[in-house]
């Protein structure tokens, strides 16, 4: 593992333990459980991941102000009803972002989710970092995109939010563990 992806896992464990997570990006929601997630400003090239290198590819523009949760890749074989707690602040469109190479879908992902196939996708990529020739510093070589999720939304209004695990019943593939977008209600501007 890289010095940056170590310190930045310690960061966040630093940071989760001790400030309140909502301080932390000024996010209107925050994680309540697991407690090394994160929520973070969306962004291109940020990681996806607390323990993957993966970075954000391709977001959908409506996505402009939102916020994400850093999950860790490594809980892509939870399962169940219950895995990942949120409070928001304010009422929020939740989206999850689902890899697309399973064959189904987690139940509690059908059952309360719907579908969003007219925003497109949400691609992320695996940054490779090569060392120049020349001797210069790392530059990020980004390859094809290596994941691509599907996306599903649901409005809370404030208060908790729970989401199940990642893998849904019977099934025993090692993709990729979904990833969640948070939009303040008020800003929300997809369709």
């Amino acid at each position: 593992m890289s010095y940056f992806i170590k310190a930045t896992v310690l960061a966040a464990l630093f940071f989760s333990l001790v400030l309140p997570l909502s301080a932390q990006a000024g996010a209107p929601i925050r994680v309540a459980d697991p407690r090394e997630y994160r929520v973070e400003p969306l962004r291109s090239n940020a990681f996806v991941y607390i323990d993957r290198e993966y970075v954000f590819d391709r977001i959908p523009n409506c996505f402009s102000g939102g916020f994400y949760v850093l999950t860790a890749n490594a809980h892509k074989f939870t399962s169940g009803d219950q895995f990942l707690s949120l409070f928001a602040d304010e009422p929020m469109v939740i989206y999850i972002g689902f890899d697309q190479r399973y064959s189904k879908r987690p139940a509690w992902l059908e059952r309360i989710f719907q579908p969003v196939p007219s925003l497109g996708q949400l691609t992320v990529s695996n940054p490779e970092y090569i060392r120049q020739q020349s001797g210069k510093a790392d530059s990020p070589k980004v390859l094809a995109p290596a994941i691509v999720f599907s996306l599903y939304r649901r409005q809370y209004e404030p208060g908790r939010i729970d989401l199940g695990g990642n893998l849904p019943e019977g099934v025993r593939s090692n993709f990729a563990m979904y990833t969640v977008i948070a939009m303040p209600a008020s800003q929300h501007r997809c369709s």
